[in-house]
């Protein structure tokens, strides 16, 4: 890990050019899981891919089965919200929606 995040200029869909921080999955997973305290149960091959995006998507209509605008280049941020209407669900449909909404563009970062 570098000592601070890389900057990189990107271009958003309305062709703007905005200089923001690209960090790795690791820098940005890492700490929170420890704050969290919680694991990671992933390929360690997927912590050297880049965060581009400077911004998160609270996924609460994708996991209602909405997806016809779906902000995938975003890191999903699932909260109280979120969790409380997975809750609800049967744990068949708990696991179908939380399925769908990982199936959405894989790695569009």
């Amino acid at each position: 890990m570098s000592d601070g995040p890389a900057t990189q200029t990107i271009t958003s869909e309305s062709e703007q050019r905005k200089s923001v921080p690209v960090v790795t999955v690791e820098s940005f997973s890492i700490p929170t899981a420890k704050n969290w305290r919680c694991g990671w149960k992933a390929r360690a091959s997927g912590f050297i891919e880049k965060i581009r995006e400077p911004t998160i998507n609270r996924p609460g209509l994708a996991l209602s089965g909405f997806f016809s605008y779906f902000a995938e280049k975003r890191v999903q941020v699932l909260g109280a919200a979120e969790n409380t209407y997975l809750k609800s669900l049967s744990s068949k449909l708990r696991v179908k929606r939380f399925r769908a909404l990982c199936e959405q563009k894989s790695r569009a970062w």
